[in-house]
């Protein structure tokens, strides 16, 4: 939506665009688990009699693959969930502020869901919503608060069902970001602030290894040695994310929303000193639909 707010506000067809979502699927209870129920499509016919989770158990099959293809742990990819819990503790507005923090143990050991990930490698169900304003670059800097510029984006879409997916540990992502970087001109070693698309704990890794931040099959040492927690060299999902502060049902608009208050210096406890480039990265279906944009600073 970013990309093509920005093609429209470049193009001369509009001047200001809102991008915006909110959902109330906690209070309503609106969320399920379950199969896919079209019985025409192809997920209906050849994944649905298999009883997975949707879209639980798709993302555990990616995570088992990662796990016995590279020989990461269950523990290290609970870093993932461990650190957005720090996070979350510097952000009163989250979901599990006053949850306390969050060890590997606690999550390896909660409850199993679709092997090999637990309820806390999995994303939180709440109401919430956000919304981001865009508009040219003149006018932007004529408003009240510091103007963030869209320097860079991209996006793939891969597939739909699980079927056809030949590669469960690589995703679009890494052709998304590399069309987003390369627009903005900038590398994975210029970004002060990453937030990623943490619908599960492997939905996080996979992003941010095929964004480039680390080679093929590392995620898992990368994010060791609190690397993507506060004061760490990768400050991942600086609102808690996901997995701590909200989710209602798609998450990709709050991260626009974090990354803009990080570039702006509004983040409180969890601001990140001297952020001037930011990355927001959205994960859809089943990592099926990926977008990248690249925030930095008016200068």
């Amino acid at each position: 939506m970013v990309a093509r707010a920005t093609q429209a506000i470049e193009a001369g067809q509009a001047e200001t665009i809102v991008i915006s979502f909110a959902s109330n699927q906690r209070s309503a209870a609106s969320r399920r688990l379950g199969g896919v129920t079209e019985d025409h499509t192809p997920e209906a016919q050849l994944e649905t009699p298999y009883d997975p989770l949707f879209p639980l158990s798709y993302y555990a099959m990616a995570a088992q693959q990662y796990l016995h293809r590279f020989g990461g742990t269950h523990e290290q990819l609970a870093e993932i969930a461990v650190a957005a819990r720090e996070w979350a503790l510097l952000n009163p507005a989250a979901y599990r502020f006053d949850a306390g923090p969050l060890t590997a143990e606690d999550v390896t050991s909660s409850r199993m869901i679709s092997s090999p990930l637990t309820v806390a490698d999995c994303c939180l169900v709440t109401d919430g919503g956000g919304a981001v304003v865009l508009t040219s670059l003149e006018r932007a800097r004529d408003l009240a608060k510091p103007a963030v510029r869209v320097l860079g984006y991209g996006e793939r879409t891969t597939n739909t069902s699980m079927t056809a997916v030949q590669d469960l540990t690589t995703t679009g992502a890494v052709g998304s970001g590399a069309d987003a970087f390369a627009r903005a001109g900038v590398t994975p070693a210029d970004v002060d602030v990453l937030e990623v698309y943490d619908s599960f704990t492997i939905t996080a890794a996979l992003s941010i290894e095929a964004l480039g931040f680390c080679g093929r099959g590392e995620v898992l040492d990368f994010i060791a040695d609190g690397r993507i927690r506060p004061g760490g060299a990768l400050p991942l999902d600086t609102a808690g994310g996901g997995l701590s502060y909200c989710h209602p049902g798609q998450y990709g608009v709050l991260l626009l929303v974090e990354a803009v208050r990080q570039l702006r210096g509004e983040g409180g406890a969890r601001q990140v000193p001297g952020a001037e480039v930011a990355v927001a990265h959205g994960t859809g279906g089943i990592m099926s639909t990926h977008a990248t944009v690249v925030l930095g600073v008016d200068r």
